[in-house]
């Protein structure tokens, strides 16, 4: 017995439709491509701004114990694309087998206080002021401040 064939019956995908899909998929990337990268900017600016506060409090927390016998501090290195915890009465007089760094994506900028320490025992900084974060591609940032309790928040 013969089986019966179907001379219409085509089978897979023509060029046409291939084209379409195609078309479609590569506007919703399009679309949607904006939005992922401000996300993840200001997911930079969020977490930079969490691990500077935790830096700070490291900092305050060290002198107040009196680790190495010494105050902490902190400083925005040149270009404002890192940050180092050290241990000393400055940046330029520090011990550096105690340094701790952490540096920043490139989308991000620092501004605010550049350097300042924690008093030995007593965790009382030698300056106040801001540090503020700054996403430019979104026009957002966040400050973090440093009060002359050595207290500090967002």
């Amino acid at each position: 017995m013969k089986s019966p064939v179907s001379f219409g019956a085509k089978q897979g995908f023509t060029f046409i439709e291939v084209l379409l899909v195609s078309f479609i998929l590569v506007m919703l990337v399009g679309v949607a491509a904006p939005f992922f990268r401000d996300f993840l900017v200001g997911n930079d600016l969020e977490t930079a701004s969490i691990e500077m506060l935790a830096m700070v409090r490291r900092a305050r927390t060290l002198a107040e114990a009196g680790r190495h016998n010494q105050p902490f501090g902190i400083a925005v290195n040149a270009g404002g694309r890192s940050v180092t915890l050290f241990a000393g009465s400055s940046f330029a007089s520090r011990d550096p087998q105690f340094d701790e760094a952490m540096t920043f994506p490139g989308t991000l900028t620092v501004s605010g206080l550049s350097e300042f320490t924690f008093l030995y025992q007593s965790g009382l900084p030698t300056q106040t002021g801001i540090i503020t974060f700054t996403a430019p591609a979104l026009g957002e940032s966040r400050a973090i401040f440093v009060n002359a309790q050595g207290l500090s928040s967002f």
